[in-house]
């Protein structure tokens, strides 16, 4: 069952979220190419991921100003990741999350990045999934957006929206020949903002570079990477690389999305950081040898000796 959606204000602003779940808090902000708390439900796999997380953790998943149910994000004199942090902060009073574990995937990395480095007594742990602490390569960067994506703003806006249309290919491949997908997809992204804003919000972003952030941070973290173009794997060995203890997880799959096709691997990673347990998974198969044998000349000896007495034999 879908959970409700509820708002809680930030200035003159409104942020949409919602809560489920039992257990530690967990708070998840997802990229903005699906970023819509009502919507995320009707994908089955999305549902599937945020109900198994319910079932360890107490779940907040909000959507930042500019995307989803919340209101527009106008500029404020400062960093648009700095106002979502804003966000975030107000999401969690409205919870009552004190020290929650924090998730972030895409463009939400940076955003969570800075208030684990701003707020440390605040974090329980982070989760950085398919993201990075600076957009654009530098010459001490040598990561970021490759030079061959640098124009997909320009494709976001030719390309958002469209069922038909190559993005579901980028943020899904192994689900692009699924019509239901493809439906789903761009519906969400009509819901969430105008071709024009998702190419606004693109060139926004390569702007951010939150690397002096991340020596700070202290939470336990897991850094999670897929096989994805637009983040390349060099983002998540630099973030495990800069962060006190940070823990790798590569996964199987392709695309922003492409960690639900490992989605219980990550789960397993999810849950042990979060609650600090591990709980064994019952095993569907076991490992077993059969050895089979045969005794010359048994026929003629099982006869001679009768069926009582070859048995006995053979016990022996």
């Amino acid at each position: 069952m879908k959970p409700e959606t509820l708002y809680t204000n930030v200035g003159d602003a409104q942020v949409a979220y919602q809560v489920f779940g039992d257990g530690p808090d967990l708070v998840y902000s997802i990229g903005y190419f699906v970023s819509h708390v009502d919507l995320l439900w009707e994908q089955p796999d999305f549902a599937r991921f945020l109900q198994r997380l319910g079932s360890f953790a107490r779940v907040t998943i909000f959507d930042r100003r500019g995307t989803g149910a919340s209101d527009p994000l106008t500029q404020s004199g400062g960093s648009w990741w700095e106002d979502w942090v804003d966000d975030l902060d107000a999401v969690l009073a409205a919870t009552g999350a004190e020290r929650p574990s924090l998730m972030a995937s895409t463009d939400a990395g940076p955003m969570a990045i800075a208030f684990a480095a701003t707020y440390p007594e605040r974090v329980a742990s982070l989760v950085l999934m398919n993201t990075g602490a600076r957009s654009l390569p530098a010459p001490d960067y040598p990561h970021g957006v490759p030079e061959e994506h640098r124009g997909f703003g320009r494709f976001l806006e030719e390309a958002w929206g469209k069922e038909d249309g190559p993005l579901p290919d980028v943020t899904w491949p192994a689900r692009a020949g699924d019509p239901e997908y493809r439906r789903w997809i761009a519906q969400v992204q009509r819901a969430i903002m105008t071709p024009r804003r998702a190419a606004a919000l693109w060139a926004m972003e390569m702007e951010v570079d939150v690397r002096r952030a991340v020596p700070l941070i202290q939470a336990p973290t897991l850094v999670v990477s897929t096989d994805f173009p637009l983040i390349p794997v060099g983002n998540s060995e630099y973030l495990a690389e800069h962060i006190a203890g940070a823990r790798l997880l590569m996964l199987e799959g392709r695309g922003a999305f492409g960690w639900l096709e490992d989605a219980e691997r990550l789960l397993e990673g999810i849950e042990e950081l979060v609650t600090g347990e591990h709980k064994p998974v019952e095993p569907d198969r076991v490992l077993a040898t059969v050895l089979f044998t045969d005794i010359v000349g048994s026929t003629e000896r099982a006869a001679e000796l009768g069926d009582r007495r070859w048995r006995e034999l053979l016990d022996r």
